[in-house]
């Protein structure tokens, strides 16, 4: 599948990726995906530079990672968001690779 351009993309992506991962990370991402929605984040963990990105996955109670994946339009790629201890949410990426590569990495 060719690289996401849009919220649209990454989102069927990441439906279409969810069959090839191993079961428990099938799993987990079919439980944490959800309606995507605009956030912003920040790229450093001073909170001097903020992005809009947008939230694919997100943190439901039940074996949540550290790490929620998000889609960055501006890079047409994916990323991590990480919520710091003072509540700083940072985002990491862009990353290269797919849907199922982020749901790898957490």
């Amino acid at each position: 599948m060719a690289d996401p351009v849009s919220v649209e993309d990454a989102i069927a992506q990441a439906k279409s990726q969810l069959q090839s991962l191993p079961e428990n990370l099938r799993v987990w991402a079919e439980r944490h995906l959800i309606t995507p929605r605009e956030v912003t984040l920040w790229e450093d963990p001073e909170r001097t530079k903020p992005i809009k990105v947008w939230l694919l996955t997100d943190h439901i109670g039940d074996k949540d990672a550290s790490s929620r994946i998000v889609f960055d339009p501006a890079a047409k790629a994916f990323g991590l968001e990480m919520t710091l201890e003072d509540d700083t949410e940072w985002y990491m990426g862009p990353h290269e690779g797919s849907f199922a590569d982020m749901v790898r990495r957490l």
